[in-house]
């Protein structure tokens, strides 16, 4: 019995040994690499930006009849080209549709430095010094883009405003006259720019804007009784860091 017993466990034993031999070898597969989310730029955001701006104003100074305000009839006009550091705050939207087309609005408000003078010296023994400075600049424009991955490509347009300081030495012979006259300007502004999305949330870019703010008349009452009209253009550049929520 013990040995029909140890040849019975005997058989047993070849026979699971050749039906595992019979069966295909376990293979191992690699899991598949997570699939990276795909960058959405829907979505509000805030920020702020530096840059560097430089305007060009044009001057002509008249009576309020709009005459020369020389003895001789020559009328004064003169070109001043304020440059200077800009810094401030930014908000805005997007929506992305069709894959890759955003849409969006966006303002802004920067604190500037710009300014610039000029002495000039007309007939009649009178210098004139002449001085724009710009003390604020603010735009609200549209957006559209388009957007490669974690890049987006964009054009902007809309309102742009500026606060612009104006002021006029007189000094005729004998004596020293002072006025001066701050202007709100508003115009339009059309620009573009590149983004980048650092992560989801951190967005950094650079843009540039030109802003046409047109034509003011300065209220500018000197021993002459002349004022006057001052137009203003400007270029920006910077650079900005937002926060898209």
């Amino acid at each position: 019995m013990k040995r029909l017993a140890l040849a019975l466990t005997s058989m047993a034993a070849f026979a699971g040994s050749a039906v595992a031999a019979d069966l295909p070898a376990r293979t191992y597969t690699k899991a598949p690499a997570p699939v990276a989310a795909v960058m959405s730029w829907t979505g509000c955001y805030v920020g702020g930006q530096v840059g560097y701006k430089s305007a060009r104003t044009n001057q002509s100074w008249a009576n309020s009849g709009n005459v020369a305000i020389l003895p001789d009839g020559t009328p004064i006009t003169g070109t001043l080209r304020p440059d200077g550091a800009v810094g401030g705050v930014t908000a805005g939207c997007n929506y992305q549709f069709a894959t890759n087309w955003v849409i969006g609005a966006e303002g802004d408000y920067s604190w500037t430095d710009l300014r610039s003078s000029a002495r000039l010296l007309p007939p009649a023994n009178t210098a004139h010094t002449f001085e724009v400075k710009e003390s604020s600049f603010a735009t609200a424009r549209a957006r559209l883009g388009y957007a490669v991955d974690q890049w987006l490509f964009f054009v902007s347009g809309g309102a742009a405003w500026a606060r612009v300081d104006i002021s006029d030495t007189n000094i005729p012979t004998g004596g020293t006259a002072f006025q001066s006259a701050g202007q709100t300007y508003t115009g339009w502004t059309v620009g573009g720019g590149v983004e980048y999305a650092v992560t989801r949330n951190w967005l950094v870019k650079a843009e540039y804007l030109y802003a046409d703010l047109g034509s003011n008349r300065v209220q500018l009452r000197n021993s002459l009784g002349g004022d006057a009209d001052v137009s203003l253009r400007q270029q920006l550049g910077r650079f900005g860091v937002n926060y898209k929520f």
